[in-house]
């Protein structure tokens, strides 16, 4: 039976001509998990979006292990570094050679942030009319290991129009990128990335597959709440998520859908 369905833009053809590896990174950004408590992604789901500080991952409030100490701090490597005495005026400077720097962003502790994960697909079967997946049993695995108990799977879309409307904050999103160190050629990439620290973690945490929804003018409470219109989505035990079967392929009107199947549809046929 089917449990949930995403309509996908683009040409069937186009998808199915695409590799494996890529076939699964194109689905799986069209449709995000949320893990938490069952209330809590209720929540979600009628509209009450939940953004908490930026400082509040950084300081490890809650599960330390899902949180990284380092939230908003980058080592810079390959700076120019020059020197300059006490005192003495700007002719003065000396150039000390490249070397790497930690910088830790405080400006944007106040940012709120709202996070969910991009679910790792492992392909089943393929075929010239579809292509037949499963969630990844590590991937499940590892943030089952974390506390959570349940999952909540929604569309980005519908989750990205919600969140559209609410200008007052202003909104910026993107992937996390997982390092633990950045280079910067010039001033300008600096200041950058200053902006932008709230997406970067290090590479121990890369496994949680984090998308961010981070405010871009800071918020006065933690967690803050942003309301927008209740919307649709699946709430499920984090360990069903390996019960489900994912099928992308067509409707009779030609649209391209990935449905989510409660059992593999395959054998029940």
């Amino acid at each position: 039976m089917i449990i949930e369905s995403y309509t996908l833009k683009g040409d069937i053809d186009d998808l199915l001509h695409l590799e494996d590896e890529k076939i699964m990174s194109r689905i799986g950004n069209n449709f995000i998990i949320k893990f938490g408590k069952k209330a809590h992604l209720r929540e979600i789901l009628d509209g009450n979006i939940r953004f908490t500080h930026l400082e509040d991952y950084k300081t490890g409030k809650g599960n330390e292990e899902i949180y990284d100490t380092s939230e908003g701090t980058l080592k810079q490597e390959n700076l120019n570094l020059y020197i300059k005495p006490h005192g003495a005026g700007n002719e003065s400077f000396k150039e000390a050679g490249f070397g790497s720097l930690e910088i830790s962003y405080i400006a944007t502790k106040k940012h709120g942030v709202f996070s969910v994960s991009i679910p790792l697909l492992t392909l089943v079967e393929r075929t010239e009319q579809c292509v037949h997946m499963q969630i990844d049993s590590k991937y499940i695995d590892d943030m089952t290991g974390l506390g959570y108990g349940h999952a909540l799977l929604m569309s980005a879309g519908i989750l990205k129009k919600g969140l559209d409307k609410q200008t007052d904050l202003g909104i910026r999103e993107g992937f996390v990128k997982y390092t633990d160190s950045v280079e910067f050629s010039d001033r300008h990439q600096v200041s950058e990335d200053i902006v932008n620290s709230a997406f970067y973690k290090r590479t121990e945490f890369s496994y949680q597959r984090e998308f961010r929804y981070v405010t871009l003018h800071a918020i006065d409470d933690s967690p803050y709440i942003l309301k927008i219109e209740p919307f649709h989505g699946i709430i499920l035990p984090i360990d069903k998520l390996q019960e489900l079967f994912l099928i992308l392929g067509t409707t009779n009107e030609n649209e391209v859908i990935l449905a989510i199947f409660e059992e593999n549809p395959i054998e029940t046929l």
